[in-house]
């Protein structure tokens, strides 16, 4: 065998791990890197209809079928609708990009035609080197448009994207008889905190926003999600490290009662070198 056919042979492993690479899809999560410091998500890049993968932290999808969501069968690029005027009952149903009157700042969101549950989901992955024991999420609901049909926006998260558990954050929009839209939405700020979690270091969990036109029409309000925001927090010591902290302070104060207990009896200290 010549000196060369080792070279040609991590070469060719070389090439096949990068055609790997290119080929495979290109996807980001929305990362923790760092323990109890926020992540913060706004919706301001949301211009045309593959810009939602672009967005500053990545991981965000949608769902628009009757079928159980899952993050993985979520719809990485959706058609979005970009608002341009004020909203009305004309608009048309579908995925958006809602605006904030004349600045750049955006939201996402739908608006309804049918009874069909409508989902935003987001892929957290924790990249710190700990196992995070809970998460506190924050964001706003903004509401572009009224609409005599009641709507609900419920939140549920999940450790694997398929199976959902619901969480504190939901809201629900009673319907108000007229369809009158604001180039400045009303902003209802949510919040939720996650325990008992057990995210390893390099382990996902998954979060989701259901819409969903609980009244007879589909002419419900409309409705964004905006100014998103993550934080992670690590485990409670151990059951058996609280014990053994016990034991060492108990033995501790034992100890220093018994030396107290030495020096009332009236023995002398012990000099060294003696």
């Amino acid at each position: 065998m010549s000196a060369c056919a080792p070279l040609r042979g991590i070469a060719a492993i070389a090439i096949l791990q990068a055609t790997a690479f290119v080929s495979s899809p290109t996807f980001a999560s929305l990362v923790i890197g760092a323990v109890d410091i926020p992540v913060t998500q706004s919706f301001n890049g949301l211009t045309t209809s593959s810009s939602l993968p672009s967005l500053n932290s990545g991981g965000w999808r949608t769902w628009t079928t009757f079928d159980p969501p899952t993050f993985a069968g979520g719809v990485v690029s959706p058609t979005l609708t970009l608002q341009t005027t004020t909203l009305n009952a004309f608009s048309g149903s579908g995925t958006y990009s809602f605006r904030d009157g004349a600045t750049t700042d955006r939201a996402l969101g739908f608006i309804f035609s049918t009874n069909l549950p409508r989902n935003i989901m987001v892929e957290i992955k924790n990249n710190t080197s700990t196992v995070l024991g809970s998460l506190t999420a924050s964001w706003n609901l903004e509401k572009y448009r009224n609409g005599p049909s009641p709507m609900t926006v419920s939140f549920y998260h999940s450790s694997d994207g398929v199976n959902w558990l619901s969480g504190a954050g939901s809201l629900s929009y009673s319907g108000i008889d007229n369809f009158d839209g604001t180039s400045s939405p009303v902003s209802t700020p949510q919040n939720a905190t996650l325990s008992g979690l057990n995210i390893a270091s390099g382990a996902f969990h998954y979060l989701r926003w259901e819409f969903l036109r609980t009244g007879g029409t589909d002419q419900t309000p409309v409705v964004g999600l905006d100014d998103f925001s993550i934080t992670g927090a690590t485990h409670l010591p151990e059951a058996s490290s609280w014990f053994a902290a016990a034991i060492f302070a108990g033995t501790a104060l034992l100890q220093a009662r018994f030396r107290r207990r030495s020096l009332a009896g009236g023995r002398p200290p012990v000099e060294s070198g003696t």
